[in-house]
């Protein structure tokens, strides 16, 4: 499966990212759970993955685990992507 196909990436295999895939799952959403690694350029890689699916679908999940990397990269990031028209909701707006 490309990651086009998917209605959802979830980044990080703790108990949220295990609970959220279960839940898409219930609903008949695709996804794909994709481990934590806790360093800046696999966080980076993942949220642009997150970015690119939100562009072409409309909208994409990605969770984090709060690591100090992914709380310096997401600080870094969030301007830029609300900038460039990016939304962040709780990921139950969209899936309710």
């Amino acid at each position: 499966m490309s990651e086009t196909e998917l209605d959802a990436v979830i980044v990080g295999a703790g108990f949220g990212g295990i609970h959220a895939l279960y839940e898409l799952d219930q609903r008949g959403l695709s996804a794909r759970l994709l481990d934590d690694a806790p360093d800046r350029d696999s966080i980076l890689r993942q949220l642009r993955r997150a970015e690119r699916q939100a562009r072409e679908q409309g909208w994409a999940i990605a969770i984090g685990h709060p690591h100090p990397a992914t709380l310096a990269v997401l600080r870094a990031s969030l301007p830029q992507l609300e900038a460039r028209g990016f939304r962040f909701v709780f990921a139950s707006e969209l899936v309710h």
